[in-house]
């Protein structure tokens, strides 16, 4: 028998491959742009054939079970390597168009208007923009171009700098502060914090790095 026979319908892997990494149905349901009854509907034609529970219903989501967890280790690297590979055909049968992806900012602020002047200039390239927060080195390999954060220290990547950044703190200007005179006056100060290791980007810990001061 062709194993390939019984395996679950592709849309019901995917659906489960997008509750697991969101951890919501309606989250998923948004992504995919179906309603939430048709992921629940996938949800069950996969544990069905899987013959086993894949989430535990929680009263802020859906957590995996055990059994979730291991189809889903199997699930996402195919999923990408599948999608990666469809991409490839994609872009060879279509010659005339440019793929990039860059974080919603740098595409919205930086690299629309850009894209706007080349296709002025050159009205027979399509230039297709993905924007994700999620970027990372990995995630280029699916695409022509990539405009990632960082030192450039990517060893499968060519890379060529764009533009350096100018980092520094701001207030509200009805706060009343003393106004700092040096960086290690910022330490004793209210700071909002942003959790770095979610988003490539700089946070204080880094900022006051550069300037050798311990935070």
């Amino acid at each position: 028998m062709n194993k390939l026979k019984r395996l679950p319908p592709i849309h019901a892997i995917s659906a489960f491959e997008s509750v697991a990494r969101l951890g919501s149905f309606t989250a998923a349901a948004g992504e995919l742009d179906l309603g939430q009854s048709a992921i629940s509907k996938q949800i069950k034609t996969l544990e069905e054939q899987t013959k086993t529970p894949l989430f535990m219903r929680r009263a802020r989501g859906v957590e995996l079970t055990n059994a979730g967890k291991e189809l889903l280790s199997s699930v996402q690297p195919a999923l990408h390597q599948l999608s990666a590979g469809i991409e490839q055909v994609r872009q060879r049968h279509d010659a005339h168009t440019v793929t990039v992806i860059a974080t919603h900012a740098v595409a919205h602020y930086w690299l629309f208007p850009r894209v706007i002047a080349f296709n002025r200039i050159h009205p027979e390239i399509t230039v297709s923009i993905r924007s994700d927060n999620a970027i990372d080195a990995s995630k280029v390999a699916e695409f022509d171009f990539g405009i990632l954060y960082g030192e450039g220290g990517w060893p499968l990547l060519d890379t060529h700098p764009l533009f350096t950044e100018s980092v520094y703190p701001v207030c509200h200007p009805e706060l009343n502060f003393r106004e700092p005179r040096q960086p290690e006056d910022l330490t004793h100060m209210p700071l909002i914090e942003l959790d770095s290791t979610e988003w490539d980007c700089i946070g204080w810990y880094d900022w006051f790095r550069s300037f050798d001061v311990d935070y």
